[in-house]
């Protein structure tokens, strides 16, 4: 019987993945792989930073960015 393996990506993968997208400007695939990342990590800052700025619209940049401020108050 064979083994089935599924390889989960890390983190430092999925950012890459969506910088990637991000410069293809595939910018939902972007996000989804962001919000990935932030489920496995919500204290990323550089995934809150990357997602604010493939947000579609100011209200979800403005939130994104908050959320690094709180992360990092010291900026």
């Amino acid at each position: 019987m064979a083994t089935v393996t599924t390889q989960v990506p890390t983190v430092e993968q999925a950012l890459q993945f969506a910088v990637e997208a991000i410069e293809r400007r595939e910018f939902q695939r972007a996000r989804n792989a962001l919000r990935w990342a932030l489920e496995q990590d919500p204290q990323n800052i550089v995934a809150w930073l990357w997602l604010a700025r493939c947000s579609p619209d100011s209200v979800t940049r403005q939130i994104c960015l908050q959320r690094v401020a709180a992360l990092n108050p010291y900026r």
